[in-house]
C-alpha cells in the first residue's frame, strides 16, 4: 500500500521502537509515532483522504513540491529553524532518501530524542 511506503523504508524489523522506551515526554514521542505512521495533517496524508492525485498535494507553505514527511523532516524552509536546531547535521545533508531513512532508523538516543523533538515543534510549528 502506498501508505506504508514510507514505513518500509525505515521499519526493518518487527520490534518495539526505542523512542517508545524513552524517558521523555509523551508529547514528544506522540508526535514522532504520528510521524512515522502517517497520523498527522500534512498534504500527502490530507490529499490521499481527499483523493487527490498524490502530485497535487503541494506544500501550503512553500508551493514548491509534495509536504510529505521527507519535506518536511529535511526540505521545507518554515522549519529550517528548529531543524537546525534538532536534526544533527549528517543527517541534514545530503538531502536525500538515504539520510532520511537513517535518521529515522536512528540506534542513538540522543538523535532520536531531537527527532522526537523536531517533530513536536514542527506540528506546533505548522498548526499556528
Amino acid at each position: 500500500m502506498p501508505k506504508l511506503e514510507l514505513y518500509s523504508l525505515f521499519k526493518l524489523k518487527l520490534e518495539t521502537e526505542n523512542y517508545l522506551l524513552l524517558d521523555i515526554r509523551r508529547e514528544y514521542r506522540v508526535a514522532l509515532a504520528r510521524l512515522r505512521v502517517g497520523s498527522h495533517d500534512l498534504e500527502v496524508e490530507k490529499g490521499r483522504q481527499r483523493k487527490q492525485r498524490r502530485e497535487d498535494r503541494i506544500c501550503k507553505i512553500c508551493n514548491v513540491e509534495i509536504e510529505n514527511e521527507y519535506h518536511v523532516l529535511l526540505k521545507c524552509g518554515l522549519y529550517d529553524d528548529i531543524r537546525v536546531t534538532y536534526i544533527e547535521v549528517q543527517y541534514r545533508t545530503p538531502r536525500n532518501l538515504y539520510t532520511f531513512s537513517n535518521l529515522l532508523s536512528s540506534p542513538s538516543d540522543a538523535c532520536v530524542v531531537k527527532l522526537c523533538k523536531f517533530a513536536y515543534h514542527m506540528f506546533l510549528l505548522r498548526n499556528l
